[in-house]
């Protein structure tokens, strides 16, 4: 075997240190451009922190904490203005206790040296203001120093009890030497963050023995309790979401009632306070339930036989529970250092869900209404239109059922005490048969019906214009009516052995009826009441439940004209008008005998 050459070797270790030297020099320049990147991250996070902790202007944080231009500064009854800028008000950053204790690295020392100590990112820093002390409390003793006291101008403070109940029977506050509370007022402007711009302090009182703070506390609380009860802020009244009644407050028990009502016992270094006339506290609950309570609206009810009809959308009221407020006031005023307002508890009324031997119905939603006017004399005729209407009311149709009026009350209308102003029309085919009265009201149902939409399937169109000023146009009235119609004589004849010598009569009735073409039943509700000019108002209202669904119902295109009757030279009224009831529309034509 061959063995190397000195040379050769020579040669190889020329080219392994070569090639060892180039390496050294490439982990020299990484190590360089890695540690100067990382000093660069490092400098501009921290010159990038100093800017977002310490802020732009003289140090001052404009990121964390604030500084106002001016200060309202007021101590007792007095106030004054100072400017920050004229006290060299600052913000100062102080790192926290467990931020101090930290390690630092050799870089972080090396930052410090040049930059001063850095607050990191996830650092926890303290911010406290300072500015020129002995300057301010200068301006302070300026502004403020007359309303310190020496020990001369000391008033004692005076609680004179009864010696058997422990009553309280003068309770006078003092006061010792005061002075300014200039180191309460350092503190919190150093301490808030961010700082006021109004800040209101009391003198420091000096040289007040433990008892005579005490005697001053008492008479504090019973100042603050009749302040307190002196008035009461009642909750604003909403239903659904909808302010009805604005929060407001009430006069409750002044001083002067406040010494009659209570008595305050001092017994064993603390104030109890005791109800000396129930009677008058109660009285005064009384009179702030007629102040607050609010009553129900929209809501009528009526009774048929087993059934509760209740009227209208119900809107509850509120009413003041005087008993429950008051054994709650009582509890409270035992808690006299948690006393700071009066609760007052309400009861709600609200609908029956139910009632004994009695079945419930809601008709909340009003479809239409009719309204007739009609002549209050002769009494017996109003008389027999509200018997009529007492029948009408609480009737009940059912959903898509059809109405009719003779149906309902032919019987009723046949007995005399339903019956008045009884009209005949004698033609030479026929009488015609009115009653004043039902005209009446069966006019105020047509015109509910009109409004309503619903199909009339039934009507009287030829009519006597009967009081028709009263009914007032473009309305039409409507009644119903009962027909005789006379048939031709039958001459005798072989064949017909049955001949009469009297005329032969047919009997017709013209009735009132319509459908209810809805999914809900209705209910009528009538009223009638006299106006203000002597007449007779009569009105019937149509119900129903809150899921029906309400028709588009215009009337227009009203006509009033003359026409001669047929057959006859005589010459009598005619009506037009144009019902549209969900875009269908139907024309209603009314002939009325003079």
């Amino acid at each position: 075997m061959a063995h190397p050459t000195p040379i050769a070797i020579q040669n190889s270790n020329k080219r392994y240190k070569k090639i060892v030297g180039k390496a050294i020099v490439f982990a020299q320049l990484f190590l360089i451009t890695s540690l100067s990147t990382f000093i660069f991250i490092q400098i501009s996070n921290y010159l990038k922190n100093k800017k977002t902790n310490e802020g732009d202007v003289a140090g001052i944080s404009t990121a964390v904490a604030s500084i106002p231009e001016e200060i309202t500064i007021s101590i007792e009854s007095k106030s004054s203005n100072l400017s920050t800028d004229e006290f060299d008000f600052r913000i100062k950053s102080i790192a926290s206790p467990e931020q101090q204790n930290e390690k630092i690295n050799i870089l972080d020392k090396i930052l410090e040296g040049l930059f001063g100590k850095q607050n990191t990112k996830n650092q926890e820093t303290e911010y406290l203001v300072e500015f020129n002390q002995a300057k301010l409390e200068y301006w302070l003793i300026n502004h403020f120093g007359d309303l310190e006291t020496n020990e001369k101008n000391k008033v004692e403070p005076k609680l004179e009890l009864d010696e058997e109940t422990n009553k309280i029977l003068e309770c006078t506050k003092g006061h010792g030497a005061t002075k300014l509370p200039i180191k309460q007022i350092f503190t919190k402007l150093r301490e808030e963050n961010p700082i006021p711009s109004n800040m209101t302090f009391q003198l420091v009182e000096m040289n007040m023995s433990p008892q005579e703070q005490l005697i001053n506390a008492t008479c504090d609380k019973i100042e603050n309790f009749e302040n307190t009860i002196s008035n009461v802020k009642v909750q604003a009244f909403e239903i659904d979401g909808e302010k009805k009644i604005e929060e407001k407050g009430h006069e409750f028990i002044q001083q002067e009632s406040a010494k009659k009502i209570f008595n305050y016992i001092f017994q064993e270094n603390t104030l109890q306070i005791e109800v000396n006339d129930e009677e008058l506290l109660r009285n005064k609950f009384k009179m702030l339930k007629a102040l607050v309570d609010v009553e129900p609206q929209n809501y009528d009810y009526r009774i048929r036989k087993n059934t509760l009809y209740i009227l209208g959308e119900f809107t509850p009221g509120r009413f003041l529970n005087i008993d429950e407020s008051y054994d709650l006031f009582i509890n409270d005023i035992k808690k006299l250092d948690k006393f700071t307002d009066i609760t007052l508890i309400f009861d709600e009324i609200e609908q029956a869900t139910e009632i004994e031997n009695l079945d419930i119905k809601r008709f909340p939603q009003v479809i239409s209404k009719g309204v007739v006017k009609a002549p209050l004399d002769p009494l017996e005729r109003t008389n027999s239109i509200k018997r009529l209407l007492e029948q009408l009311d609480v009737f009940e149709v059912d959903a898509n059922s059809e109405f009719s009026f003779l149906n309902a009350f032919g019987e009723i209308i046949e007995k005399d005490d339903y019956q008045y102003n009884k009209i005949e029309i004698e033609t030479d085919t026929e009488i015609l048969t009115y009653f004043g009265n039902v005209e009446a009201v069966v006019t105020v149902l047509y015109r509910s019906i009109l409004e309503a939409g619903f199909p009339i399937t039934e009507r009287g169109d030829q009519l006597q214009a009967n009081l028709m000023d009263y009914y007032s146009y473009p309305y039409s009235n409507a009644t119903v009516k009962s027909t005789v119609i006379f048939q031709p004589i039958i001459e005798e004849t072989e064949d017909n052995k049955d001949y009469e010598d009297t005329p032969q009569k047919e009997v017709e009735e013209t009735d009132f009826s319509f459908v209810n073409n809805s999914d809900s039943p209705i209910l009528f509700i009538t009223k009638n009441k006299v106006g203000e000019d002597g007449a007779l108002y009569i009105e019937l209202v149509l119900y129903t439940t809150e899921d029906y669904v309400p028709n588009e119902v215009t009337l227009r295109d009203f006509q009033k004209d003359t026409y001669i009757i047929e057959d006859t030279e005589s010459e009598g009224i005619i009506e037009k008008f144009v019902r549209s009831v969900n875009g269908n529309e139907e024309t209603f034509i009314t002939k009325y005998y003079k």
